[in-house]
Protein backbone atom coordinates (compact mmCIF):
# COMPACT_ATOMS: atom_id res chain seq x y z
CA UNK A 1 0.00 0.00 0.00
CA UNK A 2 2.87 2.37 1.16
CA UNK A 3 4.96 1.27 -2.22
CA UNK A 4 1.29 1.76 -4.40
CA UNK A 5 0.66 5.44 -2.35
CA UNK A 6 4.49 6.50 -3.36
CA UNK A 7 3.85 5.43 -6.96
CA UNK A 8 1.10 7.92 -6.88
CA UNK A 9 2.54 10.71 -5.74
CA UNK A 10 6.04 10.63 -8.42
CA UNK A 11 3.33 10.15 -10.97
CA UNK A 12 1.42 13.46 -9.55
CA UNK A 13 4.81 15.16 -9.21
CA UNK A 14 6.12 14.26 -13.29
CA UNK A 15 2.48 15.72 -14.43
CA UNK A 16 3.23 18.56 -12.48
CA UNK A 17 6.71 19.11 -14.32
CA UNK A 18 5.16 18.32 -17.49
CA UNK A 19 2.54 21.11 -17.03
CA UNK A 20 5.34 23.54 -16.07
CA UNK A 21 7.01 22.50 -19.43
CA UNK A 22 3.98 23.05 -21.42
CA UNK A 23 3.42 26.33 -20.18
CA UNK A 24 6.82 27.77 -20.65
CA UNK A 25 6.75 26.41 -24.54
CA UNK A 26 2.99 27.82 -25.25
CA UNK A 27 4.29 31.02 -23.54
CA UNK A 28 8.00 31.46 -23.79
CA UNK A 29 9.96 31.75 -26.96
CA UNK A 30 13.15 30.20 -28.12
CA UNK A 31 16.21 31.52 -26.23
CA UNK A 32 17.96 33.23 -29.01
CA UNK A 33 14.90 35.45 -28.93
CA UNK A 34 16.13 38.78 -27.35
CA UNK A 35 14.48 40.07 -24.33
CA UNK A 36 14.29 42.93 -22.03
CA UNK A 37 15.84 41.99 -18.50
CA UNK A 38 13.06 40.70 -16.42
CA UNK A 39 12.78 37.51 -13.91
CA UNK A 40 10.03 34.83 -14.51
CA UNK A 41 9.53 34.34 -10.55
CA UNK A 42 7.61 31.30 -9.05
CA UNK A 43 6.73 28.69 -11.05
CA UNK A 44 2.57 28.91 -12.44
CA UNK A 45 2.25 32.11 -10.36
CA UNK A 46 5.42 34.25 -11.18
CA UNK A 47 5.85 37.70 -9.57
CA UNK A 48 2.35 38.35 -8.56
CA UNK A 49 2.31 37.50 -5.20
CA UNK A 50 4.91 39.97 -5.21
CA UNK A 51 2.85 42.81 -6.89
CA UNK A 52 -0.12 42.19 -4.67
CA UNK A 53 1.64 41.70 -1.28
CA UNK A 54 1.73 45.49 -0.89
CA UNK A 55 2.45 49.03 -2.49
CA UNK A 56 2.82 48.55 -6.33
CA UNK A 57 5.10 51.39 -6.56
CA UNK A 58 7.43 48.75 -3.92
CA UNK A 59 7.03 46.26 -6.41
CA UNK A 60 7.64 48.62 -9.85
CA UNK A 61 10.82 50.64 -8.07
CA UNK A 62 12.58 47.62 -6.56
CA UNK A 63 12.56 45.93 -10.22
CA UNK A 64 13.08 49.11 -11.91
CA UNK A 65 16.19 49.49 -9.48
CA UNK A 66 17.61 45.97 -10.78
CA UNK A 67 16.69 45.67 -14.82
CA UNK A 68 15.28 49.18 -15.94
CA UNK A 69 12.96 51.22 -17.05
CA UNK A 70 10.89 48.21 -19.33
CA UNK A 71 11.17 44.66 -18.28
CA UNK A 72 9.39 41.17 -18.54
CA UNK A 73 7.69 39.88 -15.55
CA UNK A 74 4.89 36.91 -14.90
CA UNK A 75 2.05 38.55 -13.93
CA UNK A 76 -1.68 37.35 -13.57
CA UNK A 77 -0.73 33.96 -15.36
CA UNK A 78 0.88 35.62 -18.19
CA UNK A 79 4.55 36.69 -19.20
CA UNK A 80 4.67 40.36 -19.46
CA UNK A 81 5.73 43.34 -20.10
CA UNK A 82 6.27 45.79 -17.75
CA UNK A 83 6.31 49.38 -19.05
CA UNK A 84 7.36 52.23 -16.33
CA UNK A 85 8.75 55.09 -18.61
CA UNK A 86 7.26 58.16 -20.37
CA UNK A 87 8.81 56.75 -23.99
CA UNK A 88 7.65 52.86 -23.29
CA UNK A 89 4.05 54.25 -22.32
CA UNK A 90 3.84 56.48 -25.21
CA UNK A 91 5.44 53.60 -27.50
CA UNK A 92 3.07 50.78 -26.62
CA UNK A 93 -0.26 52.59 -25.61
CA UNK A 94 0.49 54.14 -29.57
CA UNK A 95 1.30 50.73 -30.52
CA UNK A 96 -0.46 49.42 -33.70
CA UNK A 97 -0.08 45.85 -32.85
CA UNK A 98 -0.88 46.56 -29.08
CA UNK A 99 -4.63 45.39 -29.20
CA UNK A 100 -6.92 45.33 -25.98
CA UNK A 101 -5.78 42.41 -23.69
CA UNK A 102 -9.05 41.02 -22.71
CA UNK A 103 -8.61 40.82 -19.23
CA UNK A 104 -12.30 42.32 -18.62
CA UNK A 105 -14.20 40.75 -21.35
CA UNK A 106 -15.95 38.51 -19.80
CA UNK A 107 -17.10 40.89 -17.22
CA UNK A 108 -17.81 43.70 -19.27
CA UNK A 109 -18.68 41.96 -22.55
CA UNK A 110 -16.68 41.24 -25.77
CA UNK A 111 -18.10 44.04 -27.94
CA UNK A 112 -17.37 47.33 -25.44
CA UNK A 113 -15.29 49.90 -26.76
CA UNK A 114 -12.69 48.74 -24.93
CA UNK A 115 -12.40 45.79 -26.34
CA UNK A 116 -12.78 45.80 -29.98
CA UNK A 117 -10.12 47.20 -32.53
CA UNK A 118 -10.02 49.15 -35.58
CA UNK A 119 -13.42 50.94 -36.90
CA UNK A 120 -15.27 49.03 -34.28
CA UNK A 121 -13.75 50.41 -31.83
CA UNK A 122 -13.89 54.28 -33.88
CA UNK A 123 -17.45 54.02 -33.68
CA UNK A 124 -18.05 53.33 -30.34
CA UNK A 125 -16.09 55.99 -29.32
CA UNK A 126 -18.29 58.25 -31.62
CA UNK A 127 -21.09 56.93 -29.52
CA UNK A 128 -19.97 57.69 -26.24
CA UNK A 129 -18.65 60.73 -26.68
CA UNK A 130 -21.57 61.52 -28.09
CA UNK A 131 -23.74 60.57 -25.02
CA UNK A 132 -25.15 64.04 -24.62
CA UNK A 133 -25.96 64.20 -28.29
CA UNK A 134 -29.60 62.82 -28.87
CA UNK A 135 -28.89 63.58 -32.94
CA UNK A 136 -25.97 61.07 -32.07
CA UNK A 137 -27.86 58.27 -30.91
CA UNK A 138 -30.57 58.84 -33.38
CA UNK A 139 -27.66 58.45 -36.05
CA UNK A 140 -26.19 55.07 -34.83
CA UNK A 141 -29.12 53.04 -32.11
CA UNK A 142 -30.86 51.76 -35.14
CA UNK A 143 -27.33 49.49 -36.44
CA UNK A 144 -26.22 48.25 -33.04
CA UNK A 145 -26.91 44.92 -31.72
CA UNK A 146 -28.51 44.67 -28.54
CA UNK A 147 -25.08 42.85 -27.19
CA UNK A 148 -23.18 45.98 -28.40
CA UNK A 149 -25.58 47.96 -26.42
CA UNK A 150 -25.68 46.25 -23.39
CA UNK A 151 -21.42 45.81 -23.06
CA UNK A 152 -20.48 49.43 -23.86
CA UNK A 153 -23.68 50.37 -21.25
CA UNK A 154 -22.03 47.97 -18.88
CA UNK A 155 -18.42 49.51 -19.95
CA UNK A 156 -19.77 52.77 -18.76
CA UNK A 157 -20.86 51.93 -15.79
CA UNK A 158 -17.58 49.41 -14.83
CA UNK A 159 -15.31 52.38 -16.06
CA UNK A 160 -17.17 55.50 -14.96
CA UNK A 161 -18.28 54.57 -11.43
CA UNK A 162 -15.62 53.39 -9.23
CA UNK A 163 -12.86 55.31 -10.60
CA UNK A 164 -14.73 58.81 -10.71
CA UNK A 165 -16.13 58.31 -6.77
CA UNK A 166 -12.57 57.32 -5.49
CA UNK A 167 -11.01 60.14 -7.46
CA UNK A 168 -13.04 62.45 -6.03
CA UNK A 169 -12.55 60.85 -2.17
CA UNK A 170 -8.30 61.77 -3.04
CA UNK A 171 -9.76 65.09 -4.38
CA UNK A 172 -11.35 65.96 -0.89
CA UNK A 173 -8.59 64.39 1.03
CA UNK A 174 -5.78 66.02 -0.62
CA UNK A 175 -7.82 69.58 -0.55
CA UNK A 176 -8.56 69.16 3.41
CA UNK A 177 -4.62 68.45 4.07
CA UNK A 178 -3.44 71.40 2.03
CA UNK A 179 -5.03 74.76 3.35
CA UNK A 180 -2.86 77.04 0.29
CA UNK A 181 -4.75 74.70 -2.57
CA UNK A 182 -7.81 74.69 -0.34
CA UNK A 183 -8.15 78.36 0.01
CA UNK A 184 -7.38 79.02 -3.91
CA UNK A 185 -9.91 76.66 -4.67
CA UNK A 186 -12.14 78.27 -2.39
CA UNK A 187 -11.82 81.42 -3.47
CA UNK A 188 -12.29 80.85 -6.72
CA UNK A 189 -16.10 78.88 -5.96
CA UNK A 190 -16.77 81.69 -3.99
CA UNK A 191 -16.12 84.47 -6.47
CA UNK A 192 -18.73 82.12 -9.00
CA UNK A 193 -21.03 81.99 -6.13
CA UNK A 194 -21.66 85.45 -4.89
CA UNK A 195 -21.42 86.70 -8.99
CA UNK A 196 -24.48 85.54 -9.54
CA UNK A 197 -27.19 88.41 -9.57
CA UNK A 198 -30.53 86.50 -10.64
CA UNK A 199 -31.50 82.84 -9.20
CA UNK A 200 -28.34 81.01 -8.65
CA UNK A 201 -27.35 78.03 -11.44
CA UNK A 202 -24.26 77.14 -12.41
CA UNK A 203 -23.37 77.41 -16.10
CA UNK A 204 -20.93 75.77 -18.14
CA UNK A 205 -19.52 79.30 -18.80
CA UNK A 206 -18.70 79.31 -14.93
CA UNK A 207 -17.12 75.53 -15.17
CA UNK A 208 -14.60 77.49 -17.29
CA UNK A 209 -13.86 80.09 -14.86
CA UNK A 210 -12.33 77.74 -12.79
CA UNK A 211 -8.13 77.04 -13.24
CA UNK A 212 -7.27 76.70 -9.90
CA UNK A 213 -9.97 74.39 -8.90
CA UNK A 214 -8.79 72.24 -12.29
CA UNK A 215 -5.12 72.53 -11.53
CA UNK A 216 -6.77 70.22 -8.05
CA UNK A 217 -8.07 68.03 -10.02
CA UNK A 218 -5.18 67.35 -12.26
CA UNK A 219 -2.48 66.94 -9.24
CA UNK A 220 -4.75 65.09 -7.11
CA UNK A 221 -4.87 62.87 -10.39
CA UNK A 222 -1.56 62.59 -10.79
CA UNK A 223 -0.72 61.67 -7.30
CA UNK A 224 -3.50 59.46 -6.16
CA UNK A 225 -3.46 57.31 -9.43
CA UNK A 226 -6.89 55.76 -9.26
CA UNK A 227 -6.13 53.68 -12.72
CA UNK A 228 -2.34 52.84 -12.06
CA UNK A 229 -2.52 50.35 -14.91
CA UNK A 230 -3.48 50.37 -18.90
CA UNK A 231 -3.29 46.78 -20.00
CA UNK A 232 -2.58 45.31 -24.01
CA UNK A 233 -1.94 42.33 -25.57
CA UNK A 234 0.78 41.90 -28.15
CA UNK A 235 -1.10 40.97 -31.49
CA UNK A 236 2.35 39.82 -33.65
CA UNK A 237 5.74 39.66 -32.52
CA UNK A 238 6.75 43.86 -32.80
CA UNK A 239 10.10 45.34 -31.99
CA UNK A 240 11.44 47.68 -28.95
CA UNK A 241 14.45 48.76 -28.79
CA UNK A 242 16.61 45.95 -30.04
CA UNK A 243 14.38 43.51 -28.20
CA UNK A 244 11.98 41.16 -29.97
CA UNK A 245 8.46 41.05 -27.91
CA UNK A 246 6.40 38.21 -28.72
CA UNK A 247 2.92 37.63 -29.94
CA UNK A 248 0.33 37.08 -26.93
CA UNK A 249 2.31 38.35 -24.38
CA UNK A 250 0.74 40.87 -21.87
CA UNK A 251 1.43 44.50 -22.03
CA UNK A 252 1.04 46.77 -18.46
CA UNK A 253 1.97 50.46 -18.49
CA UNK A 254 2.43 51.84 -15.30
CA UNK A 255 1.33 55.48 -14.40
CA UNK A 256 2.38 55.77 -10.46
CA UNK A 257 6.44 55.51 -11.38
CA UNK A 258 6.19 58.11 -14.09
CA UNK A 259 3.74 60.50 -12.51
CA UNK A 260 5.55 60.10 -8.91
CA UNK A 261 8.80 60.86 -10.80
CA UNK A 262 10.73 63.55 -9.08
CA UNK A 263 12.95 64.42 -12.21
CA UNK A 264 9.23 65.07 -14.00
CA UNK A 265 7.77 66.69 -11.34
CA UNK A 266 9.98 68.12 -8.40
CA UNK A 267 8.96 66.61 -4.69
CA UNK A 268 6.51 64.97 -6.82
CA UNK A 269 4.79 62.95 -3.25
CA UNK A 270 3.89 67.06 -2.66
CA UNK A 271 0.35 68.04 -3.12
CA UNK A 272 1.03 71.13 -5.26
CA UNK A 273 -1.71 72.05 -8.31
CA UNK A 274 0.53 75.21 -9.14
CA UNK A 275 2.53 72.63 -11.22
CA UNK A 276 -0.11 72.65 -13.50
CA UNK A 277 0.35 76.03 -14.07
CA UNK A 278 2.21 75.01 -16.99
CA UNK A 279 0.62 72.31 -18.87
CA UNK A 280 2.56 69.15 -18.26
CA UNK A 281 4.43 67.77 -21.50
CA UNK A 282 3.32 64.79 -23.98
CA UNK A 283 3.33 61.57 -22.06
CA UNK A 284 3.69 63.14 -18.29
CA UNK A 285 0.40 62.99 -17.40
CA UNK A 286 -1.86 60.19 -18.48
CA UNK A 287 -4.39 59.11 -15.90
CA UNK A 288 -6.61 58.34 -18.62
CA UNK A 289 -4.12 56.57 -20.37
CA UNK A 290 -2.98 57.40 -23.91
CA UNK A 291 -3.26 57.45 -27.71
CA UNK A 292 -6.11 56.16 -29.78
CA UNK A 293 -7.74 54.18 -27.25
CA UNK A 294 -7.32 57.04 -24.60
CA UNK A 295 -10.45 56.71 -21.61
CA UNK A 296 -13.71 58.82 -23.76
CA UNK A 297 -14.45 59.50 -20.21
CA UNK A 298 -11.89 62.09 -19.48
CA UNK A 299 -13.65 65.18 -20.27
CA UNK A 300 -16.39 64.64 -18.25
CA UNK A 301 -14.86 62.78 -15.44
CA UNK A 302 -13.25 66.17 -15.01
CA UNK A 303 -16.45 68.44 -15.14
CA UNK A 304 -18.05 65.89 -12.70
CA UNK A 305 -15.29 66.67 -10.39
CA UNK A 306 -14.91 70.47 -10.63
CA UNK A 307 -18.86 70.72 -10.12
CA UNK A 308 -18.70 68.57 -7.10
CA UNK A 309 -15.97 70.46 -5.33
CA UNK A 310 -18.36 73.53 -6.43
CA UNK A 311 -21.00 72.07 -4.29
CA UNK A 312 -18.81 70.63 -1.67
CA UNK A 313 -16.69 73.88 -0.91
CA UNK A 314 -19.95 76.58 -1.14
CA UNK A 315 -22.87 74.37 0.82
CA UNK A 316 -20.51 72.47 3.30
CA UNK A 317 -17.39 72.12 5.56
CA UNK A 318 -15.78 69.02 6.31
CA UNK A 319 -13.12 67.43 8.97
CA UNK A 320 -12.48 63.65 8.75
CA UNK A 321 -13.63 60.82 11.83
CA UNK A 322 -10.36 59.52 11.26
CA UNK A 323 -7.17 61.79 10.90
CA UNK A 324 -4.87 58.26 10.48
CA UNK A 325 -6.55 56.17 8.05
CA UNK A 326 -4.46 54.14 6.27
CA UNK A 327 -4.34 53.38 2.57
CA UNK A 328 -5.12 49.98 0.41
CA UNK A 329 -4.34 49.65 -3.06
CA UNK A 330 -6.17 46.85 -4.18
CA UNK A 331 -8.03 46.70 -6.67
CA UNK A 332 -7.63 50.39 -6.66
CA UNK A 333 -6.26 52.84 -4.41
CA UNK A 334 -8.34 54.19 -1.55
CA UNK A 335 -8.63 54.79 1.98
CA UNK A 336 -8.95 51.60 3.72
CA UNK A 337 -12.10 53.68 6.06
CA UNK A 338 -13.41 54.70 3.14
CA UNK A 339 -12.57 58.71 4.18
CA UNK A 340 -15.78 59.03 6.27
CA UNK A 341 -16.13 62.94 7.51
CA UNK A 342 -18.23 65.34 9.50
CA UNK A 343 -19.84 67.79 7.21
CA UNK A 344 -21.73 70.86 7.93
CA UNK A 345 -23.77 72.66 5.51
CA UNK A 346 -23.26 76.50 5.13
CA UNK A 347 -25.20 79.21 4.02
CA UNK A 348 -24.13 82.13 2.46
CA UNK A 349 -26.06 85.25 3.15
CA UNK A 350 -26.02 89.60 2.89
CA UNK A 351 -26.34 91.69 5.50
CA UNK A 352 -25.78 95.23 4.02
CA UNK A 353 -23.18 95.19 2.30
CA UNK A 354 -21.14 92.14 3.91
CA UNK A 355 -21.59 88.52 3.34
CA UNK A 356 -21.89 85.83 6.35
CA UNK A 357 -21.37 82.08 6.68
CA UNK A 358 -24.41 80.31 8.48
CA UNK A 359 -23.26 77.21 9.87
CA UNK A 360 -25.52 73.49 10.23
CA UNK A 361 -24.44 70.68 11.11
CA UNK A 362 -25.36 67.72 9.50
CA UNK A 363 -25.27 63.91 9.71
CA UNK A 364 -22.23 61.95 9.16
CA UNK A 365 -22.02 58.84 11.04
CA UNK A 366 -25.43 57.65 12.76
CA UNK A 367 -26.62 59.09 15.79
CA UNK A 368 -24.28 62.19 15.38
CA UNK A 369 -26.34 65.04 17.52
CA UNK A 370 -23.96 67.91 18.14
CA UNK A 371 -24.07 72.27 19.85
CA UNK A 372 -21.78 73.90 17.49
CA UNK A 373 -20.45 77.19 18.01
CA UNK A 374 -18.04 78.09 15.08
CA UNK A 375 -16.47 81.03 13.15
CA UNK A 376 -15.55 80.75 10.01
CA UNK A 377 -14.66 84.22 7.65
CA UNK A 378 -14.73 84.34 3.64
CA UNK A 379 -11.19 84.93 2.18
CA UNK A 380 -12.04 88.00 0.24
CA UNK A 381 -10.86 91.54 1.85
CA UNK A 382 -13.66 92.91 4.01
CA UNK A 383 -16.04 90.11 4.20
CA UNK A 384 -17.75 89.99 7.99
CA UNK A 385 -16.87 87.25 10.35
CA UNK A 386 -19.92 85.49 11.49
CA UNK A 387 -20.15 83.44 14.54
CA UNK A 388 -22.99 80.94 14.44
CA UNK A 389 -24.41 78.65 17.11
CA UNK A 390 -27.31 75.97 16.11
CA UNK A 391 -28.71 72.82 17.73
CA UNK A 392 -29.54 69.94 15.75
CA UNK A 393 -32.44 68.27 17.12
CA UNK A 394 -31.96 65.98 14.06
CA UNK A 395 -28.60 64.83 13.08
CA UNK A 396 -29.82 65.93 9.34
CA UNK A 397 -32.35 68.97 9.68
CA UNK A 398 -31.31 72.12 8.22
CA UNK A 399 -32.74 75.44 8.92
CA UNK A 400 -34.46 77.43 6.23
CA UNK A 401 -33.31 80.65 5.92
CA UNK A 402 -36.52 82.56 6.92
CA UNK A 403 -35.84 81.41 10.34
CA UNK A 404 -32.74 83.35 10.65
CA UNK A 405 -32.51 86.30 12.57
CA UNK A 406 -29.77 88.92 12.92
CA UNK A 407 -28.46 89.85 16.40
CA UNK A 408 -26.28 92.45 17.71
CA UNK A 409 -23.31 92.82 16.18
CA UNK A 410 -22.31 90.14 13.21
CA UNK A 411 -23.88 87.25 15.66
CA UNK A 412 -26.28 85.32 13.35
CA UNK A 413 -28.82 82.89 15.75
CA UNK A 414 -31.33 80.60 15.37
CA UNK A 415 -34.77 81.23 16.80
Amino acid sequence: MELFLQSWNALYFLVFLLSLWLISQKFYKSSTIKLPPGSHGLPLVGESLSLFWGSPLDFLSTRRKRFGGVFWSNLLGSPTIVATTVESAKFFLSCADCGPSGLFARLIGPKSASEVIGSEHALYRRIILGMMVPETLKCHVGFLSNQQVEDNLMTMLFGGHHTTALALMWLIKHLNENPQAFKEVEEEQRRILLGKRTKYSLTWEDTRQMPATLRAVHESLRLSNVVGVVTRKITKDISYKGYTLPKDWMIHVYMPPIHLDDSIYPNAAKFNPSRFEVPAKTGTFIPFGYGDRICPGRALSQLEQMIFIHRLITKYRWEPVNLNSTTSYWPMPSVKDGYLVHAMSIYVQQIGHAFVVLHSRTRSIPGAHRLQKLTAPLHEPGMARSIVTLSARRPSSIIPPKRWKTCPGVTISCQ
